[in-house]
């Protein structure tokens, strides 16, 4: 199963971590101990066959059963004794008590019985003890079990302890943190209430400075977008009262020209009326060089009107008032009318 929440992931973590090394302490403890209550047990069966030995030669070398009875019952009341057994210098059991089998060979101790009298320092016997190493195993069961207990309530105690602590140190802080981020998203600039002398503290205090930074940043871009639509609204004031006084100006263009024009054609008109005039004068018929002038003055004001005439045409066009007119033009035409406008040689 995937655990996706943070302290699922802690409490995944921490619990086998916890087991791991509470049982490797615990089993590394029990061992040595179970170790040395049987090296205490080895020892101990090892000083009592000795000293049993020594108090057991006079009666065994009598073959005083009775009194053998006797102090091998006040032998066997020992708690980690279940078996003793007296053999004489041919084996033969002089007397048992308890069983006389073991599954661990080191409490199995036979030892001989030495005597010394007249006839010297000689064997009389030997000496059987057992002993079981079951007390030990109960008192290692019993510590165990009362090990697993105490590890099953701080195990319970730590969870709760670390989940608690995970909650205030960590999660808290994270979720304040997730809320902000979440605000952000939507352009709000949140900043997270929280101060602690760890990463997580650290990791905050810097997004908090982050936030700062990014709201001065976007209050000068703001203050720099309100200057330029200033500009802009200024500069496009200036566009359109610039418009406005160049058309003024080329409304009182062509109102000067119109009235230029008019004024240049009525005189003129009257220049080529008289003109004509006088070129059907007979006396003027005769005289060639002033029929050659009177001609020069009539085409030139006729050139002249047809400039005024262009201006004019040109004047309406500006104003968008006259339909363009294409007319034909005669190369030799035009070429024989400004000859005539230069003076003769």
């Amino acid at each position: 199963m995937k655990i996706s929440s943070l302290s699922g992931k802690f409490l995944a973590t921490v619990v086998p971590t916890f087991l791991i090394a509470f049982i490797t302490f615990v089993g590394a403890y029990e061992w040595v101990r179970y170790h040395d209550a049987h090296d205490d047990l080895t020892r101990h069966i090892n000083r009592l066959a000795a000293s049993q030995s020594i108090i057991l030669a006079e009666p065994v070398a009598a073959k005083d059963k009775e009194r053998l009875g006797l102090l091998l019952a006040t032998v066997i009341s020992d708690r980690d004794l279940i078996g003793i057994s007296v053999f004489d210098e041919n084996g033969d059991v002089l007397d048992s008590f308890g069983t006389l089998t073991s599954p661990t060979k080191d409490l199995n101790k036979r030892i001989s019985i030495n005597f010394a009298d007249d006839q010297g320092f000689r064997k009389v016997g030997e000496l059987l003890m057992v002993m079981t190493i079951s007390r030990i195993v109960n008192e290692t069961r019993t510590r165990l079990l009362y090990d697993g207990i105490l590890a099953l309530a701080l195990l319970i105690s730590g969870i709760f302890a670390a989940v608690f602590a995970h909650q205030r140190i960590v999660v808290q802080p994270l979720s304040k943190l997730l809320a902000a981020i979440k605000d952000t998203r939507g352009g709000a600039r949140e900043v997270v209430d929280w101060s602690a002398n760890d990463e997580i503290g650290t990791l905050i205090s810097n997004y908090n400075e982050m936030q700062g930074r990014l709201s001065n940043h976007e209050a000068d871009l703001q203050e720099i977008q309100n200057q330029l639509e200033r500009r802009i609204e200024e500069r496009t004031r200036d566009l359109v009262m610039a418009r406005e006084a160049a058309e003024a100006a080329n409304q009182a263009k062509t109102q000067f020209l119109t009235s230029m024009s008019h004024e240049l054609r009525t005189p003129m008109n009257a220049i080529l009326a008289f003109t004509q005039l006088i070129q059907r004068d007979p006396m003027v018929a005769d005289n060639a060089r002033i029929e050659r002038s009177l001609k020069t003055i009539h085409s030139s004001g006729q050139h002249l009107m047809a400039l005024i005439d262009q201006v004019l045409n040109l004047n309406k066009l500006e104003s968008e008032n006259d339909d363009t007119m294409i007319v034909a033009l005669e190369p030799l035409l035009a070429i024989e009318e400004g000859a005539d406008l230069l003076p003769p040689p």
